[in-house]
């Protein structure tokens, strides 16, 4: 990497840097704030822009949690760069596989408590919504040579619940961005559907029996007619800490995040080392504020939002809004299974989904390798990232980035 100039105040950093790819070198500038929502609440972002590159998409990237920032995909998936520990300690490293050859990234901590964000917790998703919608204003205002770049709000995990309702706010808003379509890995997006699988799956892959089978179906009986009866914050019980506990347990404490794991825990703690650096912390300009993976308040304010289901309003945003919508799912993810996806995806009442149904699922090849499988019509695009778990961009750097572009250029 090339010589670095950080420039700061209490607010505001940016910094000018050499990224060296395989095949290319790219400018990259950086930029880093805090952007007002809705009053009392900061929503600290991160900014990887091209230099002189204004005309490339704008693509959001949120995590999921709900509690967990969203620098855990800029510095352990998509992002320029990636965190790895030396004697020296955590340091930055090039990424080869950064989404940024195709986009400018920009990583916002949300809702706020989360990460380096500040300021009264989101309790609904129309809190939320409206905190984003209004940081979004104000990010413009910062960054006006990006007002007329498309727009693309991506993310994983939770961030397939918080999407399908961001996009909607950011539509309906008067002075709506360029916003042109959403992408959702690995997404919690349909409980019913979703938690209704992993008796399937766990049979399928050989870690549930029948008499297990029969177990673990009965209280996934027991959460869906708590869902749909409407009782969400009555469900987090039967449908998290009991199914979940259930599959868990009988599996042997399997990874669900990345079955192929087995019960071996990914271990992340390089990002967290970094970001709370003290060099780091005063060039972001975030004070003494100490940053975390994960923060549970936020988790806890938004328990009645975690049994409800968005996917409802994703066949709003491809009719009448025309965006492109991107659903994927890594192959050995259990917690966010691509079977429970398929079933929401399958079932979604929108214009072109007779033709979805019919579709073929088709092999997907990077560099004359496997990659997954692809389903396409229209506005909607379905994708299987072969040998990966819950964290695509991170166990499939190369294929992910193929994907993005795919997306992004697709019509």
């Amino acid at each position: 990497m090339a010589r670095s100039r950080w420039m700061c105040d209490s607010i505001l950093c940016i910094l000018s840097c050499l990224l060296v790819h395989q095949t290319t070198a790219t400018f990259i500038n950086e930029t880093t704030g805090f952007l007002a929502g809705t009053p009392s609440v900061k929503l600290f972002y991160w900014l990887f822009e091209q230099h002189r590159a204004p005309s490339k998409p704008l693509v959001i990237w949120l995590q999921g949690g709900p509690g967990a920032s969203s620098l855990f995909g800029a510095f352990q998936e998509n992002g320029p760069y990636r965190i790895k520990t030396s004697s020296r300690g955590p340091t930055r490293v090039p990424n080869p596989h950064s989404w940024i050859e195709h986009a400018n990234l920009l990583y916002i901590d949300n809702p706020a408590g989360t990460g380096f964000s500040q300021g009264r917790l989101a309790r609904n998703g129309s809190m939320l919504s409206e905190d984003m919608v209004a940081a979004l204003r104000h990010f413009y205002r910062r960054h006006p040579n990006l007002r007329e770049s498309d727009l693309y709000i991506t993310g994983e995990s939770f961030a397939g619940h918080m999407i399908p309702q961001i996009a909607t706010a950011v539509m309906q808003a008067p002075d709506s961005p360029r916003l042109r379509g959403i992408a959702m890995g690995d997404g919690w997006s349909s409980p019913v559907a979703q938690n209704g699988a992993w008796g399937e799956v766990g049979t399928a892959l050989g870690f549930l029996g029948e008499q297990e089978r029969l177990v673990v179906d009965a209280q996934y009986a027991q959460c869906k007619q708590l869902i749909e009866q409407g009782h969400y914050l009555g469900s987090l019980k039967v449908c998290y800490s009991s199914l979940l506990g259930l599959v868990s347990n009988f599996s042997g404490n399997l990874n669900v995040y990345d079955m192929r794991m087995g019960d071996v825990s990914h271990d992340f703690s390089a990002v967290e080392e970094y970001l709370n650096l003290p060099s780091v912390r005063a060039q972001i300009g975030v004070g003494k504020r100490t940053w975390k993976n994960f923060n549970p308040a936020v988790e806890t304010a938004l328990e009645g939002e975690y049994s409800r289901d968005v996917t409802g309003l994703i066949p709003n945003l491809m009719d009448r809004y025309k965006l492109k919508v991107l659903v994927y799912s890594g192959q050995f993810d259990l917690i966010c299974c691509a079977l429970g996806t398929d079933r929401w995806v399958d079932s979604m009442q929108w214009s072109g989904q007779a033709d979805y149904v019919k579709a073929a699922r088709v092999p997907w090849q990077v560099g004359g390798s496997l990659a997954g499988f692809v389903q396409h019509t229209g506005l909607l695009r379905r994708v299987i990232v072969s040998n990966a778990g819950h964290y695509v961009p991170y166990d499939q750097p190369r294929n992910s980035v193929e994907m993005i572009q795919d997306w992004l250029l697709a019509m």
